[in-house]
């Protein structure tokens, strides 16, 4: 009797094993895609790609976005923006899809930064300093950063190996002494210095824009 109700168990553990991984496999791939780089005025598109597996499935698609106005595609996988009007043509479009299979992720966003697109913008560059003017140049760096919540702090030293080394450590104390957020700042090796000597630049990099190029 033991051994049947043991055997039952396993096959009711294993039975709702598959049923899980087989509802989790069911959830198809799904991104948004689109936006792009536009001035204000001209439209703007954003399309839902879903994997094949979905496409036979009678899916609805509801269409928010953070600003402009849909004008066309509504209810299907491609919309388009009316940007007309906008000073900053960065939008967030988000699509709710219903009809996917239970417990899968339905809504889906993509951000487009609109036009010009942002750059990064060079703070401070220097050679060789004490530690409390690197703790100085580090601070100016933390309060635009603060300013600018969605930016990142990017900084290239250049120089000897030796001189780099000495360097990062110089900023990583600052950063640890003044209790700031490491996680806001990327350093990164920039090579030899044309110049001689150690170098640093110090960057405010804006969401949406590319790291500066060492």
């Amino acid at each position: 009797m033991k051994q049947i109700i043991f055997t039952t168990i396993l096959f009711l553990v294993f039975s709702f094993s598959d049923f899980a991984q087989s509802e989790t496999s069911s959830c198809p791939k799904i991104d948004v895609s689109g936006g792009g780089f536009v001035k204000s005025g001209e439209p703007m598109s954003f399309t839902v790609n879903i994997s094949e597996d979905a496409k036979p499935v009678n899916l609805e698609y509801i269409w928010t976005v953070s600003k402009g106005k849909i004008v066309n595609g509504q209810g299907s996988q491609t919309i388009t923006v009316d940007t007309a009007g906008l000073q900053d043509t960065g939008i967030t479009a988000t699509v709710e899809i219903k009809g996917l299979p239970q417990n899968c992720p339905n809504a889906f966003s993509e951000y487009s930064f609109g036009d010009p697109a942002p750059s990064p913008l060079l703070i401070d560059a220097f050679g060789k300093l004490p530690d409390g003017q690197v703790r100085a140049m580090i601070t100016n760096l933390y309060l635009k950063l603060g300013n600018e919540p969605n930016s990142q702090g990017y900084i290239s030293n250049y120089g000897t190996d030796k001189e780099i080394a000495v360097s990062e450590r110089q900023i990583q104390k600052a950063i640890d002494v003044l209790k700031f957020d490491a996680s806001r700042v990327t350093i990164v090796r920039g090579g030899a210095n044309p110049n001689g000597g150690v170098w640093t630049k110090i960057y405010n990099v804006p969401l949406g824009a590319d790291n500066p190029q060492p």
